[in-house]
C-alpha cells in the first residue's frame, strides 16, 4: 500500500455538515476530544504494525469509532449508516 492519507477532524466535521445538508438530523459535536480521539484510531499500530492495514478496514475502523462515540448529535439512526455508504460507492 502506498501513502495513506488519513481523515483530520476538520474533514470529519464537513462530512458531517454534508450528511447534514442532505439527510438532515441535529447540528453540533458532543465532545471535541472524544471526536479526535476517533479520528486518530485508524492510524493506530500494536508491535510495529498497522492495527488497520487496508483502506477497507481502515475506513470500517473510522465508521466504528466515531459512530462509538456519538459524536454527530442525529435525528434516526438510519442516517450514520447511509452517511458512511459513500466510502463504499
Amino acid at each position: 500500500m502506498g501513502v495513506v492519507r488519513y481523515l483530520t477532524v476538520d474533514q470529519v466535521i464537513e462530512f458531517h455538515g454534508e450528511a447534514l445538508r442532505e439527510f438532515g438530523g441535529l447540528e453540533g459535536i458532543r465532545s471535541q476530544h472524544q471526536l479526535s480521539a476517533a479520528v486518530q484510531m485508524p492510524q493506530q499500530s500494536a508491535f510495529g504494525e498497522d492495527a488497520y492495514p487496508s483502506i477497507p478496514g481502515k475506513a470500517a475502523a473510522y465508521g466504528f469509532f466515531i459512530a462509538e462515540a456519538q459524536q454527530a448529535s442525529t435525528a434516526t439512526s438510519e442516517q450514520p449508516r447511509s452517511r458512511w455508504k459513500h466510502f463504499y460507492s
